[in-house]
């Protein structure tokens, strides 16, 4: 069974060294692992001042 990891980089710059080493680490990971990338910009941004807003 694959494991599936989420993996989460926090730059969207395509110079990014974290980003190389998680394509790097994409490049050599075993079959029994599949890394799935989590583009940052597709995240909602946090906002504090909607904590207090009621949620429907």
């Amino acid at each position: 069974m694959t494991k599936q990891v989420a993996v989460l980089v926090g730059s969207n710059s395509t110079t990014s060294v974290s980003k190389i080493v998680a394509r790097y680490l994409q490049s050599i990971d075993p079959a029994s692992i599949q890394l799935n990338f989590v583009e940052i910009s597709d995240l909602p941004l946090y906002d504090r001042d909607l904590d207090a807003q009621e949620v429907a």
